[in-house]
Order: C-alpha cells, then sequence, then structure tokens
C-alpha cells in the first residue's frame, strides 16, 4: 500500500506537524522539507529521519535525535491515514545474512499484523517495539551515540537556537524593511502623478532645441549598487527656475554633473550649459590673472570674435590689393563687428564688474589674482564667471554656501531677472528657493517629480499627500524625531579659544565651548571611512572604546550600513557634515558657535537642526547666510560693521527689517 504523493495533502500534514514543533520555522526550509517527503512518501530511497532530520535540526524544531524520531513518527501516521492502507516500509535497507542488525531494515517477508495492534507515533514505544520476522529478531530502535556524538550534538544544538533566534529577527527586519519600501514607492509614485498634474503643461520648443524632456531616464550610481534613478522623467523647460531637492546622498550633485558632462542621451545638442558645483573652487585656475580678467576670459566666444576681430583689422589696416582678399576681409570683420555688437561686447567689463560687485568684491579684489584669494572667494569668482555668461541652462549646486547674507540677496535678485533662461539649483536655504525658484523638482525614492511653485508651495503639497497617506506620515515622523534626538544629544565641539587682547575675561574652570565652523570638512580624512576616522578620533580620548560603539555613535548622525565603511571621498557634502558634526559632539558644550551649520545638509536636515537649537538649554551664537535658519533660531541680530567703525553692533529690530536696510545700503 501507498502515502499520498501530493503535495496539496502532504503540505498541510507537515505544516500542521511542524508548526507545533517550531514557532517560527524559516518558510525556504519548510519548503524544502516538504519537497523532501513528497519525493518520496514511502521512504523507499530511506527513511525521513535521514533525509529531513538533519534540517530539523538545522532549523530549531528538533533539539535532539529522539526528538526527530518523534516527529518522524507523527509525519508517518498522519500519511498512512491519508492513504490506502499501512505504510509500505519505514525501513531504508534490508537485513542481509551474516550482518549486524544496524538500525531499521526493510523487510524481508510480508508481515500480519493483528488489528488490534497499533502504529503509533510515540517515540519510546517505537524504539522499544519487536518484530519477529521468518524466526529472525528485527528490532526498530534509536542508534545510540557514544558520549562523543552525544556532547556533539548538544552544542549544535544550542547553535541551532541561536541561528534560530537570527534568523526570526532578520526575517522580522526583511518583513519591515519590505513593507517601508513598498509605502515610500506607493507615495513616490503617488507624489510623481499628482506633481504632474499639478504642473502647467508645456509644449517641446520647435527650432532651436531648447527643452529638456527625457522619458524613462536611468541614473547610475557612482559608488555601485542600485541605481539613483530609475525609470525617471528628465524635465528642464526654458525659462523655468527649478530648485532641486532630496535628501543628502540622493543623487543631486551627481544629476547635475551628467547633465553638464552631456553623458545622458537626448540632450539638445546647441545647449550651453554651465555647472556651478560644490568644489568649483578646487579647480579654478590660480594663476596670476585678476578676478576681473578671469571672469571676462571665461566667455570664449566673445574672446574668439576679439581674436578674429584683431586679425581681421590687421589684414585690412595691412591695405593689401582685392586681389589678396582685402575686400573679403572686410566683409568678414563687418560680420565680426555685428556679432561682438550683438553679445553687447563693448559692455562686457562694466557687466563683469558690475557681477563682482553684487558678489562683495571691492574695486581693489577685483584687481587681485585668483591665486591670492581664499577658497570662499575664488568660488564666488567662478560663480560670477557662469553668471557673466548667461549660458542657456545654469547647474548651481549650494551657490550660498560661500556667500553672506548681502551677497545671498544680490544673487536672489540676479537670479529673478534671468530672462528666458533654464535654471536647476541646489540649496539647503528655502528662503533662497522661495525667491528664485518657479517649480520644484524632487528626487525620491529613485523618481523625480515635479511641483509648480516656489518651495513652500512644494511643501504644501507634500503635507496634503502626508494627510491623505498617514502610515507614510508616521514613517517620516519618527526619522525626524530620531534625528533631531542625535541632535540634541551630539551637538557640540570643543574650542581652541583665542586668547583677549583688551578687557576681562571671567571663565568657569568647569565652562564647555563647542564650534562647528563651515571649514570643518578640510579636517577630514577623506580616504578613510567614516567608522575608520571616527575610532582614530574617539581613541584619543577614550582608548578602551570598542567600534562597535563608535558604530551606534555615527549610526545616530544618520552614517548608516554600508555608509560606515565607505571611503568619505565618495560621500555627498552632506554626509561628510554628519560625520564632521559627529567629531565635533564629543563632549556636551554649555556654549554652541554655530559657523554656517547648514551647509550641505538637506532641508530635513536643517529642520530638524533648527528644533534641536530650540530646544538646547545652553547659550548659541550663530553666523548664517540662511535667512530661514536665522529666523526660526535666534533672539537677537548682532551686526560685524567694520565699514562704520562700530565693530560689533546689535541690531535693535527684525530680520525683515535688517534685510530692508542692506538693501537700501546697496543701491
Amino acid at each position: 500500500m501507498t502515502r499520498p504523493s501530493d503535495e496539496a495533502i502532504i503540505g498541510p500534514i507537515l505544516r500542521s506537524v511542524l508548526a507545533s514543533a517550531a514557532d517560527n520555522l524559516d518558510q525556504d526550509i519548510l519548503e524544502y522539507i516538504i519537497g523532501s517527503v513528497c519525493d518520496d512518501p514511502n521512504e523507499e530511497d530511506g527513511p525521513f529521519e535521514d533525509s529531513i532530520g538533519p534540517f530539523l535540526l538545522d532549523c530549531g524544531a528538533a533539539a535532539d535525535d529522539e526528538t526527530v524520531i518523534g516527529i518522524c513518527g507523527q509525519i508517518r501516521a498522519a500519511l498512512d491515514e491519508k492513504g490506502d492502507g499501512p505504510s509500505f516500509a519505514a525501513v531504508s535497507a534490508a537485513n542481509k545474512p551474516g550482518e549486524p542488525d544496524q538500525g531499521f531494515r526493510k523487510l524481508t517477508h510480508a508481515v500480519k499484523m493483528d488489528d488490534s495492534d497499533d502504529v503509533t507515533n510515540d517515540a519510546e514505544k517505537l524504539a522499544s517495539m519487536t518484530l519477529n520476522v521468518g524466526g529472525a529478531s528485527f528490532e526498530a530502535r534509536v542508534n545510540k551515540k557514544d558520549a562523543e556524538d552525544a556532547e556533539r550534538m548538544q552544542r549544535l544544538a544550542a547553535k541551532n537556537e541561536e541561528q534560530a533566534e537570527a534568523k526570526r529577527l532578520a526575517k522580522e527586519k526583511r518583513e519591515q524593511d519590505k513593507a517601508r519600501k513598498a509605502v515610500e514607492r506607493a507615495e513616490a509614485n503617488a507624489a510623481e502623478l499628482l506633481a504632474v498634474d499639478a504642473a502647467p503643461t508645456r509644449r517641446m520648443a520647435g527650432e532651436g532645441g531648447v527643452d529638456i524632456n527625457i522619458h524613462q531616464f536611468s541614473l547610475p550610481n557612482p559608488a555601485g549598487g542600485r541605481d539613483l534613478l530609475e525609470g525617471a522623467q528628465l524635465r528642464i523647460f526654458h525659462g523655468q527656475r527649478y530648485g532641486l531637492c532630496g535628501k543628502n546622498g540622493t543623487g543631486k550633485s551627481t544629476l547635475l554633473r551628467l547633465v553638464a558632462a552631456r553623458r545622458i542621451n537626448g540632450l539638445p545638442p546647441n545647449l550651453h550649459i554651465l555647472y556651478v558645483a560644490q568644489d568649483t573652487a578646487d579647480h579654478i585656475a590660480r594663476g596670476e590673472s585678476s578676478a576681473l580678467h578671469s571672469v571676462l576670459e571665461s566667455d570664449s566666444y566673445r574672446n574668439q570674435l576679439l581674436r578674429q576681430k584683431g586679425e581681421l583689422e590687421e589684414k585690412v589696416a595691412d591695405g593689401e590689393k582685392v586681389a589678396d582678399g582685402a575686400e573679403e576681409h572686410a566683409v568678414e570683420l563687418a560680420k565680426v563687428y555685428e556679432q561682438l555688437e550683438l553679445i553687447g561686447a563693448a559692455g562686457a567689463p562694466d557687466r563683469a564688474r558690475a557681477v563682482l560687485k553684487g558678489l562683495q568684491f571691492t574695486p581693489a579684489m577685483m584687481e587681485r589674482p585668483v591665486s591670492s584669494l581664499s577658497g570662499g572667494w575664488r568660488m564666488r569668482v567662478a560663480l560670477a564667471q557662469a553668471l557673466f555668461q548667461e549660458p542657456d541652462v545654469l547647474l548651481l549646486d549650494e551657490p550660498t554656501n560661500h556667500l553672506d547674507l548681502e551677497a545671498v540677496l544680490w544673487l536672489e535678485e540676479t537670479l529673478q531677472q534671468w530672462g528666458e533662461r533654464s535654471l536647476v539649483v541646489v540649496s539647503h536655504d528655502r528662503t533662497f528657493l522661495n525667491s528664485v525658484c518657479t517649480e520644484v523638482m524632487h528626487l525620491h525614492s529613485n523618481k523625480l517629480a515635479y511641483y509648480a511653485g516656489n518651495f513652500d508651495t512644494f511643501e504644501a503639497v507634500r503635507a496634503d499627500q502626508r494627510a491623505r497617506q498617514q502610515k507614510q506620515f508616521e514613517v517620516q515622523e519618527h526619522k525626524k524625531r530620531d534625528l533631531q534626538k542625535f541632535v540634541d544629544k551630539h551637538l557640540h565641539k570643543g574650542l581652541a579659544l583665542l586668547a583677549c587682547v583688551k578687557g576681562e575675561v571671567i571663565r568657569s574652570r568647569h565652562f564647555r565651548c563647542a564650534a562647528f565652523t563651515q571649514h570643518h570638512m578640510d579636517q577630514l580624512d577623506l580616504s578613510m571611512s567614516p567608522l575608520e576616522y571616527m575610532l582614530s578620533v574617539a581613541k584619543q580620548t577614550e582608548p578602551t572604546i570598542t567600534a562597535d560603539e563608535v558604530r551606534r555613535r555615527i549610526g545616530q548622525f544618520s552614517i548608516t550600513g554600508g555608509f560606515q565603511t565607505q571611503r568619505m571621498e565618495l560621500l555627498s557634502g552632506g554626509q561628510k557634515s554628519r560625520v564632521a558634526f559627529c567629531k565635533a559632539t564629543w563632549n556636551k558644550p554649555h556654549l554652541l558657535l554655530l559657523d554656517e551649520p547648514t551647509n550641505h545638509l538637506d532641508v530635513e536636515s536643517v529642520d530638524a537642526l533648527i528644533d534641536a537649537v530650540k530646544g538646547f538649554r545652553g547659550g548659541v551664537i550663530v553666523v548664517s547666510h540662511d535667512q530661514h535658519f536665522i529666523q526660526s533660531t535666534v533672539d537677537e541680530l548682532w551686526v560685524v560693521d567694520k565699514d562704520r567703525g562700530s565693530g560689533v553692533r546689535r541690531f535693535e529690530g527684525t530680520f525683515e527689517e535688517y534685510k530692508k536696510s542692506v538693501l537700501r545700503h546697496a543701491k
């Protein structure tokens, strides 16, 4: 007689039996056990103890061999009930004459069992059952292990319990991650649909090809792994000013670099694209050219026309005969004059000076060699070069990082009058984005979504989405709370105090002060990973600290997973800032000195920093060009006004009143 081999029958039987043996049995192991029993339900190739026993031990369903025998007995009994008679075989091999009994054996003769005999699944009865077959004695029993095997099985059982618990926790985490990603994908899809509906429809430009509109666009990750963008739509329409938003590390800077380098198929061929990166100051020419000359020389088309003008004027002045081409040269020279007039070449020096002046260059500084300028001022030269050239598409990555408030306000007004050209800007400064942008391009969950209006409009639409998607809203709120906790706990840094040159300083010996400077990344060893670097920093004051402790500290700054062991030179600017914050916050301070703390942070991180500063019980002194950050955190305004000879003075009025005062004096 045979047992059933149909998985539809065997599957429920095994799930029922094994459910009572293990609460959290791994599904892969369960499916494998079911498949093994389906392949050989009558145990012709060997008993269940051999085929599935090791897996029952490995997954924690059975603690020892006796438990395996009991589980297999339950499986046999249940299969026999579903079959058309008693089990065909419960043994794996036939006894051979002259060989010692080695455990389970295939019966050599049919056995007539009394109707009152009951095949039991009880392990103890099974072990003691004796059958007389043809005068030979067959005893079904469990092989006894020697002491060494018993000890090994005990160790294996303990290890299996640990592995089973680890698998359970890993499975629980996978399920949580899967649910979180599903919610994020749903939000991204809904956001993209809603944003497309909200943005006005525009047609592609005809001749000239000044619009960028690329469908199913993917952006590879330079560090490897999953693409930063997958099947997204990239669109930059003529005359629109986009604010590119997204968390640190999502690929904002990478996207701008690829567009500028024309490494994206489908870009209009004649489009003039310029990109000012965060680190442009490191690559700008450091020769003896002045800042003004450097800006003028950046316009290669104007320079080419001026060279042609000089060459043609010399040829015409030489008085060559008509036959030698003098008339032809005169015609070419007239065309060059026309082009120079068309681009306003005569007024170029004045335009260059006006741009540099807006970026707070004095006349004397305009004539200084670029090589003598600091990194921040060289960055302003790079920005001036881009604004002076007036490209079709201007890409700016954190342009306000190295600007003071006066320069930021000037740049806002300049970009508002950018005219029939396109702009894409990455900035953490929401006030700047509100002033400049006509649309927001949001990079989230490997997609690009577009929102008509400024940054406030974008946030309003997003808030509406979160209200309609309560589950995702709760996830986001949880992330914000975690971020606020690490900022509250760790925003502090030791300070090298300057010596007093006048007056008197009274300081408690218990006083602790922390400072965060805008050039903090210069102090990082970018060849090291965050974990390696912070471990070396921590051991200077805590020699016994462990790598796990440092991992937890870094994780509180949202540097988690593979980012902890990745070289810092591959991290985004915001991620490097988080490492610098971690380094700066090793002792709890009474006073915080923050010099441009919002540089390189994404908008959500800035919001968390604002909440942390507002909740900080000690004193805070902030130097910042971020208008929203200033208005959200400070109680008093102090102005460094060396031009008026007043040094540092308190400004009596609101921040809006100060902005109006700055703009009045700038005119």
